[in-house]
């Protein structure tokens, strides 16, 4: 097994000679087991490439969706998010998710949260844990015809130009989740990323 690690600096950090070298203490676990698990999971995000904020329109909901067909396609119709991130750099101002049901009705929507680099929210949030108020605990289940979206606020009236995706600097609206349950099955592919 090889564990390979990407840094990516983001325009806003400011990096000087003068100061101390950033430790990363970021980290995961893994846990082998001589049992197969229940259930496999996957590894599913969503994303904008092509978002292009214009300036000076007051406050802006940007959304990045993952459309009933991908999802049904990707995940089958018995599956549940077990984790989550909402992914944003530091132009957003706010973040939220949401699940549209195939009857074009909301199903659930979390709670508002900062944007950032700050401690807590640039974290994968694994449903399990019941500290996340206003998620449900100890998953999210999926049904048919879901359409998945993550909502990223901005105030344009503050940008100088055009706030577009990127991975180095610019901005992003990307959802990654850790999905699991009877319909992932070893034939799906265990890492997607998908965008409309």
């Amino acid at each position: 097994m090889a564990q390979e690690i990407h840094v990516l600096l983001p325009h806003c950090w400011e990096f000087d000679a003068a100061r101390e070298p950033a430790l990363d203490s970021s980290g995961f676990d893994l846990y082998f087991t001589t049992q197969p698990p229940r259930y496999e999971a996957a590894v599913v995000g969503f994303l904008d490439e092509k978002m292009a904020i214009e300036p000076g329109q007051g406050i802006v909901d940007h959304t990045s969706t993952l459309a009933p067909h991908v999802a049904q396609e990707a995940l089958g119709t018995n599956a549940s998010i077990l984790a989550i991130h909402l992914h944003t750099h530091d132009m957003f101002e706010r973040k939220w998710f949401e699940i549209i049901g195939a009857n074009g009705t909301q199903r659930f929507v979390s709670p508002v949260e900062g944007t950032g680099y700050a401690r807590g929210v640039q974290s994968m949030r694994g449903l399990s844990d019941s500290s996340y108020p206003g998620w449900p605990s100890p998953r999210l289940d999926l049904r048919a015809g879901d359409k998945l979206a993550q909502h990223c606020s901005v105030d344009t009236n503050k940008l100088d130009q055009t706030l577009r995706y990127g991975i180095r600097g610019q901005e992003m609206c990307a959802c990654l989740m850790v999905v699991g349950g009877p319909s992932i099955a070893s034939t799906r592919p265990h890492a997607l990323l998908a965008w409309e």
